[in-house]
């Protein structure tokens, strides 16, 4: 006898006794694996309406196809994502999981709008901040231009100006006014 037909011989002899024990049969294991039920009712609290949020139209496939999506990825790497690369993974998922799509739709369009009109107001208040600043450094070096020939004028040597708290808490109070104009933008 080979060895190949002496291993075949064991095998025929384990399964012929393991046929032969008489198990008795795990009833609820079975109608797990042969009954498909309602997701919602395996799931506490969970609502009939919710159903679709469990399943997909083309089954696991999908879904793992949806995980190797560099955009997806993306956004589960990242805690702070781009709101434009959430809006484009939500679409995607819009694809895969059978929800009221037309609704759903029209809330991330509805979305991406604002985001827009927020950086268009944020790129606004930037562009007036930078005016501002501009100004204010003219209007400095102008003044300081004068005040230098006032001093020498005056036969006083050009000394720096030491800054105060007056103008500490004044530059504060600047930052913080521009810092709530972001916000409420």
């Amino acid at each position: 006898m080979t060895t190949l037909d002496k291993h075949i011989e064991l095998l025929e002899s384990s399964a012929a006794s393991l046929s032969a024990n008489r198990c008795k049969s795990s009833r609820a294991y079975q109608n797990a694996l042969l009954r498909r039920r309602d997701i919602t009712a395996l799931i506490r609290d969970a609502e009939p309406h919710e159903a679709p949020l469990f399943s997909s139209k083309d089954g696991q496939q999908q879904r793992v196809k949806l995980m190797h999506d560099p955009t997806v990825r993306q956004v589960l790497r990242d805690r702070e994502a781009d709101p434009e690369l959430l809006l484009q993974a939500c679409e995607k998922l819009l694809d895969i999981y059978p929800v009221d799509r037309d609704g759903v739709q029209a809330q991330v369009d509805l979305i991406r709008h604002k985001v827009f009109s927020c950086r268009n107001k944020i790129s606004q208040l930037e562009s007036e901040v930078e005016r501002q600043r501009s100004q204010l450094d003219q209007q400095s070096s102008g003044r300081r231009g004068q005040d230098e020939q006032a001093q020498v004028a005056a036969g006083f040597a050009s000394t720096p100006q030491k800054i105060t708290q007056e103008m500490i808490d004044r530059e504060e109070n600047e930052i913080r006014q521009l810092e709530k104009a972001l916000a409420e933008a």
